[in-house]
Formats: C-alpha cells, sequence, structure tokens
C-alpha cells in the first residue's frame, strides 16, 4: 500500500504521467496499476514508481492501485471536455498550491515558492516542473498571457531604467533555456512590430526537453504559419 505524507508533491516527469493519461484515454490500463506494468506500457525504468506516486497524488488511482473515478472520468471525457475535467483534477489535487498562487498570472518564482511546503525539498524543481507541464495540457495556464506579460514588461520600464546610463556589458552566450526566455523578453522589436504571437508558440517547447512526435509536427506546423503570417516575404533586393 502507497500512503503519501500530507506534505508530498510528485515530482514524476509530465511527459511520463500524461504518457499515462493518453494511454487510458486510447487503450486503456491495466487495472490494478502498478509500477511494474508501467514499465511494461512504455514510462522508463526509474521513472515508473515516481509516476506511480504522482497518480496517487491527482487521485487517478488509490493506494492499491485501482483506478478511480476521476481516472475514468479523463478516460470518457470527449476532445473539448478533456482540458476542464484534467482542470479539475489538478486543481483538486494541487488545492493548496492555488490559495497562494494563480498559474495564469504568476511568475515562476512565485509558484516555486508556493512549493516550499512540500517534501523532499531538493526535488522541488522538478515538483513545479510536473505541475507546470499539466496545467499546460489542461490550458490552465495560457501562453499568450505569459507572452504578453513579457511584451508589457518590455514596453513599460521604469523611470529608473529609463534614466539609466548605458554600460558596456560583458559578451556572453546564451544557454538554450535562456535562448527561449529571450525570445519572450524582446518580442516587441526596435521598428516596434509586435512578435508576442511567435513569443507565445515558442513558450510551447517542452519544459522537460521530450515530447512526442505527434507534438513536434504540431510545433513546427504552428511555427511555420505564425512566421508567415507575421513576417512578409521579400525579395532579396527589397531586403537589404
Amino acid at each position: 500500500m502507497t500512503v503519501l505524507p500530507e506534505n508530498f508533491a510528485p515530482y514524476a516527469s509530465a511527459k511520463n504521467v500524461l504518457d499515462v493519461i493518453t494511454r487510458k484515454r486510447e487503450r486503456g490500463l491495466p487495472n490494478p496499476v502498478t509500477p511494474a506494468n508501467l514499465e511494461t506500457i512504455g514510462i522508463p525504468k526509474g521513472g515508473e514508481s515516481r509516476v506511480f506516486r504522482a497518480l496517487c497524488f491527482l487521485d487517478l488511482i488509490d493506494a492499491e492501485g485501482q483506478q478511480t473515478p476521476a481516472m475514468e472520468r479523463i478516460a470518457l471525457a470527449s476532445s473539448a471536455e478533456y482540458q476542464g475535467v484534467l482542470t479539475e483534477v489538478i486543481q483538486s489535487a494541487y488545492s493548496a498550491v492555488f490559495t497562494i498562487v494563480d498559474p495564469a498570472q504568476d511568475s515562476d518564482v512565485a509558484i516555486s515558492d508556493a512549493f516550499r511546503r512540500f517534501e523532499p525539498a531538493a526535488q522541488r524543481d522538478r515538483m513545479v516542473a510536473l505541475f507546470n507541464g499539466l496545467c499546460r495540457d489542461a490550458g490552465i495556464v495560457e501562453s499568450q498571457a505569459r507572452a504578453k506579460r513579457h511584451t508589457e514588461r518590455t514596453r513599460k520600464p521604469s523611470g529608473h531604467q529609463r534614466n539609466r546610463p548605458k554600460t558596456q556589458e560583458p559578451a556572453h552566450t546564451p544557454s538554450g533555456d535562456e535562448r527561449v526566455e529571450t525570445a519572450s523578453e524582446t518580442s516587441v522589436n526596435p521598428a516596434g512590430i509586435d512578435y508576442s504571437l511567435i513569443a507565445a508558440v515558442i513558450d510551447q517547447l517542452p519544459s522537460d526537453g521530450r515530447w512526442t512526435a505527434p507534438r513536434r509536427e504540431l510545433w513546427l506546423a504552428a511555427v511555420t504559419a505564425t512566421t508567415d503570417l507575421m513576417v512578409k516575404v521579400v525579395e532579396e533586393s527589397e531586403g537589404g
């Protein structure tokens, strides 16, 4: 029997947890769900126990691995209903977090702080990554809203920032995560063109650096369509 402490928060890979939910919706799951049979359906070895505890925390299975009514509701939900049902599951499981922050509005720092009461503390970053991944899949976190907040910060510098003398900054090569953040922060370019829509698509990149082939194809199609919409194609002589 798996009994979770009151101050426990799961820290499994969001992709693995969502893969189990997708498997339930599309093909069903063994009953009871156990760490051993999670591995047989494709959850990587070493991550199956974390996924099991995450499913318990979300009340999708009970301590013996029996699937709950909440899991059946997710399985039976139509495509139009799915995000609403998943939202209810997430808000119920993470009620202590939602009483402190609104992930659609509050900063990443505020969300991380909301997890300070949970254990194990060493896994806090992974707890937040799972929470954010579930919120994105449920539509609780709208990437457009986050892009808008980045744009507003870019457009409305404080008086101190406007009056600060320019200094020469040392050269720095950004990491992959920094390049994604920079794309959102500078979505309004010097010419005044608002690229926040493209920044919103970039924000859809998976936080754990992994995704399924269909999700990757959808993202590539979205970024192509968004770029075609925002950027006019000109002849080389016009482009300068």
